[in-house]
Formats: C-alpha cells, sequence, structure tokens
C-alpha cells in the first residue's frame, strides 16, 4: 500500500483545527491579543478579518494523533497533547521571527513585524502558556500520574526547544560549525518536540513504557530529517524559485548545507568558506553567489539529500521494535513518508 500524504495528514488536521481555534479564543478587552495568534496561525488577516491563509502542515499534532491511535486508543484521547504540541511550535515560531529579525512568516509580516516586538513576545509567551494549560486540563481526566507525566514530558521538551534556540543563536558567531555541533542543535530544536507529540500520543492512548520510548524515538528522529530537509529547501528551494541566493545563504545560516560544506572541504575552500561567512553587508550578493557555487563543488545537496534519507529509514526502524502491529504502526510509515518532502528524497 503506498504512502497517501494528503489522506494522512487530513484527517487528524480536521480533528485538530476546531479544537485549536477554541483554545486561542478570547472576549473582549483581550479579544484582540486572541485574534493576534488567530492571525499567526492563519485564520485571520493583517486587518483581523476571517481569511483562507496558509495554515502550516500541523505535523507535530498528527503525529500524536496518528500514535495515540496506532496503540489501540480513539484519537480523541490525544487531543489535549496535539494541541499542546502545536500552541509551543507556533510559540517558538512567533519569537524565532523576533530573534532572526525575519519580517515574513509563510509569505505574511510576521506578528512582531505587524504589532512591534512587546506584542511579539507576548503573543509567544501567552501561546507557550496555553500549550501547558491545554495539556493539563485534558490530561487531568486520566489520573493525576498521567497528568504529571504528560506534563514533565512537555516541559521537557520545551526545555530542549529554547536549548536548540540558544544554540542556534550562539553558532552564528563562530566562525566555523561543525556536523556533530549540528546534530546537536537540531535535535535539541526540532527533534525534541516531534519525540514529545508521538511520546504523548502513546502515553495518552494508554502505552506502555517500552513503547512510548519507541514512539519518541521515531518522532525525535523523524523531526531530525524534517530539520534537516527544510535546511536543504532554505537554501536550494528558495534559489529555485528566485534565482537568487536564499535568505539562509545571505543570513550566514549555519545549518546543514554550511555545516556539511565544512565538514566535506579541504583546507582552502575550508578558509574560504570561514571568510565567506565573516561577510555580512547588504552588498554582499556576489559572496552569497560564491557560497553556493562552493555548496555545488562539495555536492553539499547530495549529501544532504543522502542524509535525509538516512534519518528517515533510522525513524521507520524504531517501529518494529516498538510493539506495535503492522498495520497499527502503517499510518506513521506514512506519516514518515508524508513529513518529507519527495523532491529531497528523489533521485536527480
Amino acid at each position: 500500500m503506498s504512502p497517501d500524504p494528503v489522506s494522512t495528514l487530513a484527517r487528524p488536521k480536521a480533528l485538530l483545527e476546531r479544537h485549536l481555534r477554541d483554545a486561542v479564543s478570547g472576549a473582549p478587552p483581550v479579544q484582540r491579543y486572541y485574534q493576534m495568534m488567530a492571525y499567526h496561525l492563519g485564520w485571520l488577516d493583517e486587518e483581523l478579518r476571517e481569511c483562507g491563509g496558509q495554515r502550516g502542515k500541523r505535523l507535530r499534532p498528527a503525529l500524536c494523533l496518528l500514535a495515540c491511535e496506532s496503540v489501540g486508543a480513539p484519537p480523541e484521547h490525544a487531543l489535549g497533547g496535539a494541541l499542546a504540541v502545536e500552541l509551543v511550535h507556533n510559540a517558538s515560531l512567533v519569537h524565532d521571527d523576533i530573534e532572526d529579525g525575519d519580517e515574513l512568516r509563510r509569505h505574511r509580516p510576521a506578528v512582531w513585524a505587524l504589532w512591534g516586538t512587546a506584542h511579539g513576545v507576548n503573543v509567544g509567551d501567552g501561546m507557550l502558556s496555553l500549550a501547558h494549560l491545554a495539556m493539563l486540563e485534558a490530561s487531568a481526566s486520566r489520573g493525576t500520574t498521567v497528568a504529571a507525566m504528560a506534563a514533565a514530558t512537555l516541559s521537557r521538551a520545551c526545555v530542549e526547544l529554547f536549548e536548540g534556540q540558544f544554540l542556534d543563536q550562539e553558532y552564528q558567531a563562530l566562525d566555523s560549525v561543525s556536523l556533530p555541533q549540528y546534530r546537536a542543535m537540531v535535535d535539541r530544536k526540532t527533534g525534541a518536540l516531534f519525540g514529545c507529540a508521538a511520546e504523548l500520543g502513546g502515553l495518552l492512548g494508554g502505552a506502555g513504557p517500552g513503547v512510548i520510548r519507541r514512539l519518541g524515538q521515531f518522532g525525535r528522529t523523524l523531526g531530525r530529517a524534517f530539520q534537516m530537509q527544510d535546511d536543504l529547501l532554505g537554501v536550494w528551494g528558495d534559489q529555485s524559485q528566485t534565482g537568487k541566493p536564499s535568505a539562509d545563504v545571505r543570513k550566514r545560516k549555519r545549518g546543514l548545507p554550511a555545516a556539511l560544506a565544512w565538514e566535506c572541504a579541504g583546507p582552502a575552500a575550508f578558509a574560504e568558506l570561514r571568510d565567506l561567512f565573516a561577510t555580512v553587508s547588504p552588498g554582499s550578493d556576489q559572496a552569497s553567489e560564491r557560497i553556493v557555487e562552493l555548496f555545488a563543488e562539495l555536492d553539499v545537496y547530495g549529501r544532504g539529500r543522502r542524509l535525509v534519507a538516512a534519518e528517515v529509514d533510522a525513524a521507520i526502524e524504531q517501529l518494529p521494535s516498538s510493539g506495535l502491529p503492522d498495520a497499527a504502526a502503517l499510518p506513521l510509515l506514512h506519516f514518515a513518508a508524508s513529513a518529507v518532502d519527495p523532491i529531497v528524497l528523489a533521485p536527480k
């Protein structure tokens, strides 16, 4: 049976959307505060009117709901966990835009760019708090032990995510970044919340510790693959559409392409990359173009695609040892295929 990315994600996304909308609703005098959250989530436009904006793939909550279903429970049992991981993820995006000075998010002005940094910080903080509230309220009916375990799982993932954000910022000041350093960053920044989503699905679905652990490893590894592909598309995806070096290159992001380039470069290319990454100015397009040329000479895109494929394979290999029946694990296999862009994995 071949993966159907649309149906794999559509069913859990439909279950989530209405409840997510309820989670970020508010009445006067704070209605506009929650409307800013709704704007970021894609339901409202810049005038805070209803619209059909881009709403993201909702991958993390979909993983949570599918993991719950895979252990034999109705996906509704994990709805609180799904809401929580999606709210944490979006809180991190709101804050990430401020940290990076990115004025656009999904082709629209970022929250802070529309309403100022103070509102941006407050919107992100509010979504993070709502995430923990959703998790606690939903898991309370499962008993104090499950509620405490769910809250601890979410909090640990948040701490790791913030550690990853810290490393992302720290690496921008380094002359070069190694592949192990990059892995340490993405394992926290993206892997942790994917792992948390799968763990919460298993926990709220009533699975045992061994199954929960394997589901978490599956999610974390898949999260690394997702971030790696995002870094590749952040360079070559943008350039294929605009014909110009991507924002990631212009900002000298120490992502996967840069780490791979430094990993395989000889002394001369390594030194040239180091010097080019130290050059960031409004007139540095020529330097950006040279960076992309060096990436091509070092086959960074090909190496990156192979690394993404290896991470996806490693994630899938976690499932047979989880104890899940093949039929129960099948939606998770389809999810893995849906989460990674076939453009990245397809041979050229």
